[in-house]
C-alpha cells in the first residue's frame, strides 16, 4: 500500500497489484477517449475545459449524435419562438450559446468549439466567422439571434426528415 495525494490533495491509501497476481479485463485502465465518466476521472475527461485537442473534437462529435438523435426522434422543439433549432432557406440554424448550454450547461464553450472543429457550420461573409445574425419577425417586434448555420443538412442530417422552414426567420440586409 502507498499513499498519493487525490485531485483535493487529500491524502488517500492505494492498494498496490502483486504482480503475481492475474488481472481481470474490467480491471485494464479506460481508453483514454472514453465519453464515460468515472468516479475517478481526471482533467483529461472529454467535457474538461482544458481537454486535449483530440478530446475537443470528440465532444464537438458527442454533440453531433446528441442533435441528430434528438431530431430523429422529434424531441427538440424547432421552429418556436423559444426554440434553439430552427430551418431556415439557408438551413439549418442553432441559436449559440442556447442550444450548446442546453447539452451541457457547466462545459458548453469546450463542446461548442468541439463543434466547430467538426467544420459542418458555414462561415458568414463579414468576418469569415462562425455566427450568423437572423432576424425574427413576430407580431409585435423583430429581434436578432445569433448562432451556427449549417448549410449541408441532406449530409449533416442524413435520413432524417427535417421540419419547414421558419418563414418567420431572414438574414438582414448586411450580412
Amino acid at each position: 500500500k502507498t499513499r498519493e495525494l487525490d485531485h483535493a490533495g487529500d491524502a488517500k491509501v492505494i492498494d498496490e497489484p502483486d504482480e503475481h497476481a492475474p488481472v481481470a479485463p474490467s480491471a485494464s485502465k479506460p481508453d483514454e477517449a472514453s465519453p464515460l465518466k468515472t468516479p475517478s476521472s481526471d482533467s483529461s475527461d472529454v467535457n474538461n475545459p482544458q481537454g486535449l485537442p483530440g478530446e475537443t473534437k470528440k465532444a464537438g462529435e458527442d454533440f453531433l449524435k446528441w442533435l441528430r438523435d434528438g431530431l430523429h426522434r422529434r424531441t427538440f422543439n424547432v421552429n418556436d419562438v423559444n426554440s434553439k433549432i430552427h430551418m431556415t432557406r439557408e438551413g439549418m440554424f442553432l441559436v449559440s450559446p442556447a442550444i450548446f448550454k442546453q447539452y451541457d450547461r457547466e462545459h458548453w464553450e469546450h463542446v461548442q468549439k468541439g463543434f466547430t472543429r467538426l467544420k459542418l457550420n458555414e462561415k458568414n461573409s463579414l468576418k469569415n466567422g462562425n455566427i450568423h445574425k437572423y432576424l425574427a419577425r413576430g407580431a409585435k417586434r423583430t429581434s436578432e439571434i445569433k448562432g451556427y448555420l449549417i448549410a449541408d443538412t441532406v449530409n449533416v442530417f442524413p435520413g432524417i426528415e427535417l421540419p419547414n422552414i421558419n418563414h418567420a426567420l431572414s438574414l438582414p440586409e448586411h450580412q
